[in-house]
C-alpha cells in the first residue's frame, strides 16, 4: 500500500513538472526580467523635470535602465524636506566638479564599503562620524598621511587612530606632523 501512495505521488509528481515546470525551464532570463522601456521626456510630471533638467537635452540617449535609476533618484526628491533638497543639490554640485577618473575611484570606493561585512560598515561609519568632529587642519593632515599608506591596511589605520581618545589623536598627528617637517 505504501508504494502505491509513493509511486502515484511520484507520477502526480511528475505530471505536474511536465505541465508546469517546462515553461519555467525554457522560460529565458530576459523575460522574467524585461528590459526598462524608454520614457518620453513629454510624459514626465514637472516635479521628475525639475529634478532632471541638467539632463533633457540628453534624455533620448539615456539607456531605458539609466532613465528609470534617475526616475527613482527623482522620486526620492520629491519625498525631501527642502533641507534635504538643499543638501542634495549641494552634493550635485560637488559631484559635477570631479573629474571623470575621480567619480570612477568614487564609485570604486563605494562598492567596496559595500562588499565589507556591516559590522566593518558600522565600525567606518562611527569613525568617519568622529573625523568630522577633528579640526580641519588635523583632519587634512591625517588625510595626507592614510593615503601614504597602502590600502590593504587603510581601513585598519584610520579605525585604530579614530578609536583613540582625543589626546592621544592629537599627540598621533603632532607626531606624524614633526616627521612631515623632518622630511
Amino acid at each position: 500500500m505504501l508504494n502505491m501512495v509513493n509511486f502515484r505521488t511520484l507520477i502526480c509528481l511528475l505530471l505536474a513538472l511536465s505541465i508546469y515546470g517546462a515553461p519555467v525551464v525554457a522560460t529565458p532570463k530576459t523575460d522574467r526580467n524585461p528590459t526598462p522601456e524608454s520614457i518620453d521626456w513629454q510624459n514626465l510630471s514637472p516635479a521628475q523635470k525639475e529634478w532632471l533638467a541638467d539632463v533633457e537635452n540628453r534624455w533620448t540617449n539615456l539607456s531605458p535602465r539609466k532613465q528609470h535609476h534617475m526616475l527613482r533618484t527623482a522620486k526620492r526628491w520629491q519625498n525631501a524636506t527642502p533641507e534635504q533638497r538643499e543638501m542634495i543639490k549641494a552634493r550635485q554640485r560637488q559631484w559635477h566638479t570631479h573629474h571623470d577618473k575621480e567619480r570612477k575611484h568614487i564609485r570604486d570606493r563605494f562598492r567596496e564599503f559595500q562588499g565589507m561585512p556591516p559590522e566593518k560598515q558600522r565600525a567606518l561609519k562611527q569613525a568617519f562620524r568622529s573625523f568630522k568632529k577633528i579640526p580641519l587642519e588635523q583632519r587634512k593632515i591625517l588625510r595626507n598621511h592614510w593615503r601614504s599608506l597602502p590600502p590593504e591596511t587603510r581601513h585598519e589605520q584610520v579605525l585604530k587612530i579614530m578609536q583613540k581618545s582625543p589626546e592621544e589623536r592629537k599627540a598621533f598627528i603632532e607626531n606624524i606632523e614633526n616627521k612631515n617637517n623632518l622630511d
